[in-house]
Protein backbone atom coordinates (compact mmCIF):
# COMPACT_ATOMS: atom_id res chain seq x y z
CA UNK A 1 0.00 0.00 0.00
CA UNK A 2 2.82 2.42 0.91
CA UNK A 3 4.56 1.66 -2.40
CA UNK A 4 1.36 2.47 -4.27
CA UNK A 5 0.92 5.77 -2.42
CA UNK A 6 4.52 6.72 -3.14
CA UNK A 7 3.99 6.00 -6.83
CA UNK A 8 0.84 8.12 -6.92
CA UNK A 9 2.64 11.05 -5.34
CA UNK A 10 5.53 10.68 -7.77
CA UNK A 11 3.04 10.59 -10.63
CA UNK A 12 1.38 13.83 -9.50
CA UNK A 13 4.63 15.63 -8.71
CA UNK A 14 6.62 14.46 -11.74
CA UNK A 15 5.74 17.43 -14.03
CA UNK A 16 6.50 19.95 -11.26
CA UNK A 17 9.75 18.26 -10.40
CA UNK A 18 10.92 18.25 -14.01
CA UNK A 19 9.96 21.91 -14.51
CA UNK A 20 11.67 22.93 -11.30
CA UNK A 21 14.81 21.00 -12.16
CA UNK A 22 15.03 22.66 -15.56
CA UNK A 23 14.41 26.16 -14.22
CA UNK A 24 16.96 25.86 -11.46
CA UNK A 25 19.46 23.94 -13.57
CA UNK A 26 19.31 21.20 -10.95
CA UNK A 27 20.34 17.62 -11.50
CA UNK A 28 17.66 15.59 -13.31
CA UNK A 29 15.84 12.67 -11.72
CA UNK A 30 17.72 9.43 -11.78
CA UNK A 31 17.02 7.06 -14.63
CA UNK A 32 15.41 4.61 -12.23
CA UNK A 33 12.98 7.21 -10.79
CA UNK A 34 12.10 8.58 -14.22
CA UNK A 35 11.39 5.09 -15.52
CA UNK A 36 9.11 4.31 -12.56
CA UNK A 37 7.08 7.51 -13.03
CA UNK A 38 6.79 7.02 -16.79
CA UNK A 39 5.61 3.48 -16.19
CA UNK A 40 2.73 4.89 -14.13
CA UNK A 41 1.91 7.46 -16.83
CA UNK A 42 2.04 4.93 -19.65
CA UNK A 43 -0.38 2.47 -18.07
CA UNK A 44 -3.23 1.42 -20.31
CA UNK A 45 -5.62 4.33 -20.95
CA UNK A 46 -8.78 4.77 -18.92
CA UNK A 47 -11.78 3.10 -20.53
CA UNK A 48 -14.91 5.16 -20.84
CA UNK A 49 -18.53 4.79 -21.85
CA UNK A 50 -20.80 7.41 -23.40
CA UNK A 51 -24.49 7.02 -22.73
CA UNK A 52 -27.68 9.03 -22.77
CA UNK A 53 -30.91 9.52 -24.63
CA UNK A 54 -32.71 11.85 -27.01
CA UNK A 55 -36.10 12.69 -25.54
CA UNK A 56 -39.13 14.70 -26.63
CA UNK A 57 -41.73 15.75 -24.05
CA UNK A 58 -45.23 17.05 -24.82
CA UNK A 59 -47.56 18.43 -22.16
CA UNK A 60 -51.10 19.78 -22.13
CA UNK A 61 -52.47 21.50 -18.99
CA UNK A 62 -55.99 22.58 -18.15
CA UNK A 63 -54.78 25.75 -16.34
CA UNK A 64 -51.74 27.86 -15.42
CA UNK A 65 -49.27 26.24 -13.01
CA UNK A 66 -46.20 26.76 -10.93
CA UNK A 67 -43.71 24.99 -13.21
CA UNK A 68 -40.16 25.36 -14.53
CA UNK A 69 -38.01 24.02 -17.41
CA UNK A 70 -40.37 25.28 -20.07
CA UNK A 71 -43.36 24.21 -17.94
CA UNK A 72 -42.27 20.54 -18.16
CA UNK A 73 -41.36 20.30 -14.46
CA UNK A 74 -44.76 20.69 -12.82
CA UNK A 75 -45.27 21.46 -9.11
CA UNK A 76 -48.76 22.70 -8.34
CA UNK A 77 -51.64 24.59 -10.06
CA UNK A 78 -51.96 28.31 -9.44
CA UNK A 79 -54.77 29.53 -7.19
CA UNK A 80 -57.94 31.01 -8.62
CA UNK A 81 -57.66 34.61 -9.82
CA UNK A 82 -61.24 35.81 -10.08
CA UNK A 83 -62.25 39.06 -11.76
CA UNK A 84 -65.49 41.02 -11.19
CA UNK A 85 -67.29 38.71 -13.62
CA UNK A 86 -66.29 35.62 -11.66
CA UNK A 87 -63.89 34.45 -14.36
CA UNK A 88 -60.81 32.55 -13.23
CA UNK A 89 -57.95 34.25 -15.09
CA UNK A 90 -55.63 31.29 -14.38
CA UNK A 91 -58.02 28.77 -15.99
CA UNK A 92 -56.17 28.98 -19.31
CA UNK A 93 -55.31 25.69 -21.07
CA UNK A 94 -51.82 25.52 -22.56
CA UNK A 95 -49.40 23.08 -24.22
CA UNK A 96 -45.78 22.80 -25.26
CA UNK A 97 -43.27 20.44 -26.94
CA UNK A 98 -39.57 20.44 -25.96
CA UNK A 99 -36.51 18.20 -26.32
CA UNK A 100 -34.42 19.80 -23.55
CA UNK A 101 -34.49 16.67 -21.36
CA UNK A 102 -32.06 15.08 -23.87
CA UNK A 103 -29.10 13.79 -21.85
CA UNK A 104 -25.44 12.87 -22.34
CA UNK A 105 -23.26 11.10 -19.78
CA UNK A 106 -19.73 9.76 -19.48
CA UNK A 107 -18.69 6.90 -17.20
CA UNK A 108 -14.96 6.51 -16.54
CA UNK A 109 -14.13 2.89 -15.79
CA UNK A 110 -12.45 1.65 -12.66
CA UNK A 111 -8.74 2.25 -12.11
CA UNK A 112 -7.12 0.31 -9.30
CA UNK A 113 -4.27 1.44 -7.02
CA UNK A 114 -3.54 -1.33 -4.56
CA UNK A 115 -6.81 -2.06 -2.75
CA UNK A 116 -8.38 1.23 -3.88
CA UNK A 117 -10.69 1.23 -6.91
CA UNK A 118 -11.51 4.60 -8.49
CA UNK A 119 -14.22 5.51 -11.00
CA UNK A 120 -15.93 8.74 -12.05
CA UNK A 121 -19.02 10.10 -13.78
CA UNK A 122 -19.95 13.28 -15.67
CA UNK A 123 -23.53 13.84 -16.86
CA UNK A 124 -25.43 16.79 -18.33
CA UNK A 125 -28.69 17.68 -20.06
CA UNK A 126 -30.27 20.83 -21.52
CA UNK A 127 -32.74 21.60 -18.74
CA UNK A 128 -30.75 24.59 -17.45
CA UNK A 129 -32.20 26.27 -14.36
CA UNK A 130 -35.63 27.79 -13.90
CA UNK A 131 -36.58 29.58 -17.17
CA UNK A 132 -33.14 29.14 -18.82
CA UNK A 133 -34.04 25.64 -19.98
CA UNK A 134 -32.10 26.01 -23.23
CA UNK A 135 -28.74 25.91 -21.41
CA UNK A 136 -26.59 22.90 -20.55
CA UNK A 137 -27.05 21.84 -16.90
CA UNK A 138 -24.59 19.78 -14.91
CA UNK A 139 -26.34 16.77 -13.36
CA UNK A 140 -23.52 14.58 -12.05
CA UNK A 141 -19.79 15.14 -11.64
CA UNK A 142 -18.18 12.92 -9.03
CA UNK A 143 -15.27 10.68 -8.18
CA UNK A 144 -15.85 7.48 -6.22
CA UNK A 145 -13.30 5.47 -4.26
CA UNK A 146 -14.04 1.92 -3.11
CA UNK A 147 -12.35 -0.43 -0.66
CA UNK A 148 -14.19 -3.72 -0.31
CA UNK A 149 -17.36 -2.97 1.69
CA UNK A 150 -16.60 0.77 1.87
CA UNK A 151 -17.03 3.55 -0.67
CA UNK A 152 -16.51 7.31 -0.67
CA UNK A 153 -18.16 9.62 -3.21
CA UNK A 154 -17.01 13.22 -3.67
CA UNK A 155 -18.70 15.61 -6.10
CA UNK A 156 -22.18 16.36 -7.38
CA UNK A 157 -24.78 13.60 -7.33
CA UNK A 158 -28.33 12.91 -6.19
CA UNK A 159 -29.21 14.13 -2.71
CA UNK A 160 -29.52 10.97 -0.56
CA UNK A 161 -33.13 11.81 0.30
CA UNK A 162 -33.86 11.83 -3.44
CA UNK A 163 -31.81 8.77 -4.35
CA UNK A 164 -32.84 6.40 -1.53
CA UNK A 165 -36.05 5.57 -3.39
CA UNK A 166 -37.55 7.31 -6.43
CA UNK A 167 -40.93 6.63 -8.04
CA UNK A 168 -41.03 5.39 -11.63
CA UNK A 169 -43.11 7.96 -13.53
CA UNK A 170 -42.92 9.46 -17.01
CA UNK A 171 -43.05 13.08 -15.84
CA UNK A 172 -39.83 15.05 -15.57
CA UNK A 173 -40.67 16.03 -11.97
CA UNK A 174 -40.00 12.44 -10.75
CA UNK A 175 -42.76 12.78 -8.17
CA UNK A 176 -41.88 16.30 -6.93
CA UNK A 177 -43.05 18.06 -4.81
CA UNK A 178 -44.00 14.82 -3.00
CA UNK A 179 -40.60 13.18 -3.48
CA UNK A 180 -37.44 15.19 -2.66
CA UNK A 181 -35.66 16.35 -5.81
CA UNK A 182 -32.09 17.65 -5.67
CA UNK A 183 -28.60 16.97 -6.96
CA UNK A 184 -25.98 18.63 -4.83
CA UNK A 185 -22.21 18.79 -4.12
CA UNK A 186 -21.47 16.29 -1.38
CA UNK A 187 -19.12 13.91 0.32
CA UNK A 188 -20.89 10.60 0.92
CA UNK A 189 -19.65 7.52 2.73
CA UNK A 190 -21.35 4.12 2.34
CA UNK A 191 -20.52 0.87 4.10
CA UNK A 192 -22.09 -2.58 3.86
CA UNK A 193 -22.61 -3.60 7.49
CA UNK A 194 -24.09 -6.92 6.36
CA UNK A 195 -25.00 -8.46 2.98
CA UNK A 196 -28.54 -7.15 3.60
CA UNK A 197 -27.79 -3.94 5.56
CA UNK A 198 -25.90 -0.77 4.60
CA UNK A 199 -25.21 2.58 6.26
CA UNK A 200 -24.83 5.95 4.51
CA UNK A 201 -23.56 9.27 5.85
CA UNK A 202 -23.27 12.46 3.82
CA UNK A 203 -22.37 16.15 4.11
CA UNK A 204 -23.86 18.41 1.41
CA UNK A 205 -23.85 22.01 0.22
CA UNK A 206 -26.49 23.73 -1.89
CA UNK A 207 -25.77 24.80 -5.47
CA UNK A 208 -28.55 24.43 -8.07
CA UNK A 209 -31.36 23.64 -5.64
CA UNK A 210 -31.47 26.30 -2.95
CA UNK A 211 -33.44 27.66 0.01
CA UNK A 212 -35.59 30.82 0.00
CA UNK A 213 -34.79 33.79 2.23
CA UNK A 214 -34.72 37.59 2.47
CA UNK A 215 -32.82 37.81 -0.84
CA UNK A 216 -34.87 35.21 -2.70
CA UNK A 217 -33.55 31.75 -3.54
CA UNK A 218 -29.83 31.50 -2.75
CA UNK A 219 -27.21 28.95 -1.66
CA UNK A 220 -25.53 31.54 0.58
CA UNK A 221 -27.95 31.12 3.48
CA UNK A 222 -26.37 27.71 4.02
CA UNK A 223 -22.85 28.67 2.94
CA UNK A 224 -22.78 31.56 5.43
CA UNK A 225 -24.06 29.24 8.14
CA UNK A 226 -20.71 27.45 8.08
CA UNK A 227 -22.10 23.89 8.28
CA UNK A 228 -23.05 21.45 5.54
CA UNK A 229 -26.39 19.72 5.49
CA UNK A 230 -25.96 16.39 7.30
CA UNK A 231 -27.58 13.05 6.45
CA UNK A 232 -27.54 9.60 8.02
CA UNK A 233 -29.43 6.63 6.59
CA UNK A 234 -29.85 2.88 7.07
CA UNK A 235 -30.98 0.63 4.19
CA UNK A 236 -32.14 -3.01 4.26
CA UNK A 237 -32.55 -5.14 1.12
CA UNK A 238 -33.27 -8.88 0.76
CA UNK A 239 -35.45 -11.25 -1.29
CA UNK A 240 -37.08 -8.49 -3.32
CA UNK A 241 -37.84 -6.34 -0.27
CA UNK A 242 -36.20 -3.02 0.50
CA UNK A 243 -36.73 -0.67 3.43
CA UNK A 244 -34.90 2.25 4.96
CA UNK A 245 -34.83 4.97 7.60
CA UNK A 246 -32.92 8.25 7.46
CA UNK A 247 -32.53 11.57 9.21
CA UNK A 248 -31.38 14.99 8.00
CA UNK A 249 -30.25 18.21 9.71
CA UNK A 250 -29.69 21.64 8.14
CA UNK A 251 -28.77 25.07 9.48
CA UNK A 252 -29.26 28.32 7.55
CA UNK A 253 -28.06 31.85 8.24
CA UNK A 254 -30.61 34.05 6.44
CA UNK A 255 -28.78 37.31 7.24
CA UNK A 256 -25.24 38.28 8.14
CA UNK A 257 -25.92 41.97 8.88
CA UNK A 258 -28.77 44.01 10.33
CA UNK A 259 -29.67 47.17 12.21
CA UNK A 260 -30.28 47.57 15.96
CA UNK A 261 -33.91 48.20 16.84
CA UNK A 262 -35.39 50.67 19.30
CA UNK A 263 -36.85 49.30 22.50
CA UNK A 264 -40.34 49.34 21.00
CA UNK A 265 -39.31 47.80 17.65
CA UNK A 266 -40.87 50.67 15.72
CA UNK A 267 -38.08 51.08 13.18
CA UNK A 268 -34.29 50.58 12.89
CA UNK A 269 -32.13 52.99 14.83
CA UNK A 270 -30.12 55.46 12.71
CA UNK A 271 -26.89 53.54 13.14
CA UNK A 272 -24.60 51.69 10.76
CA UNK A 273 -25.24 48.06 10.00
CA UNK A 274 -23.89 45.51 12.44
CA UNK A 275 -23.09 41.82 12.12
CA UNK A 276 -25.84 39.47 13.30
CA UNK A 277 -25.88 35.74 13.94
CA UNK A 278 -29.35 34.73 12.72
CA UNK A 279 -29.85 30.96 12.53
CA UNK A 280 -32.69 28.64 11.54
CA UNK A 281 -32.39 24.92 12.34
CA UNK A 282 -34.42 22.16 10.73
CA UNK A 283 -34.72 18.38 10.98
CA UNK A 284 -36.45 15.70 8.94
CA UNK A 285 -37.05 11.95 9.08
CA UNK A 286 -37.78 9.60 6.18
CA UNK A 287 -39.02 6.02 5.93
CA UNK A 288 -39.43 4.06 2.70
CA UNK A 289 -40.40 0.59 1.54
CA UNK A 290 -40.15 -1.31 -1.74
CA UNK A 291 -40.98 -4.72 -3.13
CA UNK A 292 -40.08 -6.27 -6.49
CA UNK A 293 -41.36 -9.54 -7.91
CA UNK A 294 -40.65 -10.32 -11.57
CA UNK A 295 -42.26 -7.44 -13.52
CA UNK A 296 -44.09 -5.96 -10.53
CA UNK A 297 -42.65 -3.07 -8.50
CA UNK A 298 -44.17 -1.40 -5.46
CA UNK A 299 -42.58 1.63 -3.75
CA UNK A 300 -43.68 3.96 -0.96
CA UNK A 301 -42.08 6.78 1.03
CA UNK A 302 -43.14 9.08 3.85
CA UNK A 303 -41.35 12.19 5.16
CA UNK A 304 -41.94 14.25 8.27
CA UNK A 305 -39.73 17.25 7.80
CA UNK A 306 -39.01 20.93 8.36
CA UNK A 307 -37.92 23.54 5.80
CA UNK A 308 -37.68 21.10 2.86
CA UNK A 309 -37.77 23.87 0.24
CA UNK A 310 -34.22 23.14 -1.03
CA UNK A 311 -35.52 19.71 -2.10
CA UNK A 312 -38.14 21.33 -4.39
CA UNK A 313 -40.83 20.70 -1.81
CA UNK A 314 -43.36 23.38 -0.85
CA UNK A 315 -42.01 24.44 2.53
CA UNK A 316 -39.88 27.11 4.23
CA UNK A 317 -39.48 29.10 7.45
CA UNK A 318 -40.30 32.46 8.98
CA UNK A 319 -39.28 35.10 11.53
CA UNK A 320 -40.73 34.58 15.03
CA UNK A 321 -39.02 37.44 16.89
CA UNK A 322 -36.96 40.60 16.28
CA UNK A 323 -34.42 41.62 18.90
CA UNK A 324 -32.94 44.96 19.88
CA UNK A 325 -29.43 43.80 18.94
CA UNK A 326 -30.61 43.50 15.31
CA UNK A 327 -30.86 39.71 15.26
CA UNK A 328 -33.96 37.62 14.56
CA UNK A 329 -35.36 34.28 15.70
CA UNK A 330 -36.85 31.79 13.22
CA UNK A 331 -39.03 28.72 13.10
CA UNK A 332 -39.35 26.24 10.21
CA UNK A 333 -42.60 25.14 8.63
CA UNK A 334 -43.28 21.44 9.10
CA UNK A 335 -44.77 19.19 6.43
CA UNK A 336 -45.96 15.60 6.22
CA UNK A 337 -45.50 14.12 2.74
CA UNK A 338 -46.19 10.60 1.44
CA UNK A 339 -46.39 8.82 -1.90
CA UNK A 340 -46.96 5.33 -3.29
CA UNK A 341 -46.04 4.03 -6.74
CA UNK A 342 -46.76 0.71 -8.48
CA UNK A 343 -45.66 -0.47 -11.94
CA UNK A 344 -46.16 -3.70 -13.83
CA UNK A 345 -44.58 -4.93 -17.05
CA UNK A 346 -41.43 -4.34 -19.07
CA UNK A 347 -42.10 -4.04 -22.80
CA UNK A 348 -45.66 -2.90 -22.03
CA UNK A 349 -45.56 -1.10 -18.68
CA UNK A 350 -48.48 0.30 -16.70
CA UNK A 351 -47.94 2.50 -13.64
CA UNK A 352 -49.78 4.45 -10.98
CA UNK A 353 -48.48 7.21 -8.69
CA UNK A 354 -50.36 8.82 -5.80
CA UNK A 355 -49.02 11.57 -3.51
CA UNK A 356 -50.22 13.65 -0.56
CA UNK A 357 -48.76 16.65 1.27
CA UNK A 358 -50.06 18.37 4.42
CA UNK A 359 -48.82 21.71 5.76
CA UNK A 360 -48.55 21.38 9.55
CA UNK A 361 -47.40 24.95 10.16
CA UNK A 362 -44.85 26.23 12.67
CA UNK A 363 -44.41 25.45 16.35
CA UNK A 364 -44.05 29.18 17.11
CA UNK A 365 -46.00 32.19 15.75
CA UNK A 366 -44.55 34.36 13.00
CA UNK A 367 -44.29 38.12 13.47
CA UNK A 368 -45.42 39.03 9.95
CA UNK A 369 -46.61 37.51 6.67
CA UNK A 370 -43.84 39.50 4.95
CA UNK A 371 -41.22 37.57 6.93
CA UNK A 372 -42.22 34.06 5.87
CA UNK A 373 -39.90 32.59 3.23
CA UNK A 374 -41.29 29.64 1.29
CA UNK A 375 -40.93 27.84 -2.01
CA UNK A 376 -44.37 27.96 -3.53
CA UNK A 377 -47.23 29.66 -1.73
CA UNK A 378 -47.75 30.09 2.00
CA UNK A 379 -51.55 29.66 1.76
CA UNK A 380 -51.46 26.00 0.62
CA UNK A 381 -52.90 23.57 3.16
CA UNK A 382 -52.75 20.29 1.22
CA UNK A 383 -51.68 18.93 -2.17
CA UNK A 384 -52.82 15.68 -3.79
CA UNK A 385 -51.77 13.93 -7.00
CA UNK A 386 -52.92 10.87 -8.93
CA UNK A 387 -51.00 9.88 -12.07
CA UNK A 388 -51.63 6.68 -14.06
CA UNK A 389 -49.28 5.97 -17.00
CA UNK A 390 -48.66 3.53 -19.82
CA UNK A 391 -45.51 3.05 -21.93
CA UNK A 392 -44.10 0.79 -24.64
CA UNK A 393 -40.36 0.01 -24.42
CA UNK A 394 -38.19 -1.97 -26.84
CA UNK A 395 -34.44 -1.92 -27.56
CA UNK A 396 -33.82 1.60 -26.26
CA UNK A 397 -36.93 3.04 -27.86
CA UNK A 398 -39.75 4.19 -25.60
CA UNK A 399 -43.07 5.93 -26.06
CA UNK A 400 -45.46 6.64 -23.22
CA UNK A 401 -48.35 8.74 -22.02
CA UNK A 402 -49.30 9.82 -18.49
CA UNK A 403 -52.36 11.54 -17.07
CA UNK A 404 -51.60 13.61 -13.99
CA UNK A 405 -54.18 15.26 -11.77
CA UNK A 406 -52.55 17.57 -9.22
CA UNK A 407 -54.81 19.52 -6.91
CA UNK A 408 -54.07 22.09 -4.21
CA UNK A 409 -56.21 23.17 -1.28
CA UNK A 410 -55.67 26.93 -1.10
CA UNK A 411 -56.83 28.75 2.02
CA UNK A 412 -58.54 32.11 2.41
CA UNK A 413 -57.09 32.43 5.92
CA UNK A 414 -53.61 31.76 7.34
CA UNK A 415 -52.95 32.06 11.08
CA UNK A 416 -49.74 33.33 12.68
CA UNK A 417 -48.39 29.75 12.82
CA UNK A 418 -48.66 29.36 9.04
CA UNK A 419 -51.62 26.99 9.28
CA UNK A 420 -54.24 27.39 6.54
CA UNK A 421 -58.04 27.28 6.85
CA UNK A 422 -61.19 28.03 4.80
CA UNK A 423 -59.76 26.12 1.86
CA UNK A 424 -60.96 25.61 -1.70
CA UNK A 425 -59.75 22.95 -4.13
CA UNK A 426 -57.94 23.91 -7.36
CA UNK A 427 -57.05 21.01 -9.71
CA UNK A 428 -54.92 20.84 -12.84
CA UNK A 429 -55.31 18.08 -15.42
CA UNK A 430 -52.15 17.31 -17.37
CA UNK A 431 -51.53 15.02 -20.32
CA UNK A 432 -47.84 14.12 -20.58
CA UNK A 433 -46.43 12.26 -23.61
CA UNK A 434 -42.82 11.09 -24.01
CA UNK A 435 -40.84 9.78 -26.97
CA UNK A 436 -37.21 8.76 -26.33
CA UNK A 437 -34.28 6.84 -27.78
CA UNK A 438 -31.57 5.57 -25.39
CA UNK A 439 -27.99 4.86 -26.49
CA UNK A 440 -24.72 3.62 -25.04
CA UNK A 441 -21.25 2.88 -26.42
CA UNK A 442 -21.26 -0.47 -24.59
Amino acid sequence: MKTTIHRIFRLLLFPLCMAGASALNAAPLSAQDTSAVRQEIQEKPVKFRFYGFVRNDFTWDSRQNMAVVGELFHFVPLDRDLNSRGEDLNAVPNSRLLAVVTRLGLDLDVRQFGRTKIDAKVEADFCGTSSTYFLVMLRHAYIRLRWGRHSLLAGQSWHPMSADMQPLVLSLNTGAPFNPFSRTPQVRYDVALHPMLSLSAAAMYQMQYTSPGPDGLSPYYQINGGLPELYLGLDFAAHGFRAGLSGEYMMLRPRTTGYPLSEYFTEPLPEERIRVSDRVHSFSATAYFGYTYKSFNLKAKTIYGQNLSHLLMLSGYGVTARHTDGSRSYSPLTSSVSWINATYGQRFMAGLFAGYMKNLGSSRPFVSDDMIYVRGYSNIDQIVRVAPSFSYNIKGFSVGVEYEMTGAFYGDRTDDHGRVSDTHFVPNHRIYAVLSYTFSTK
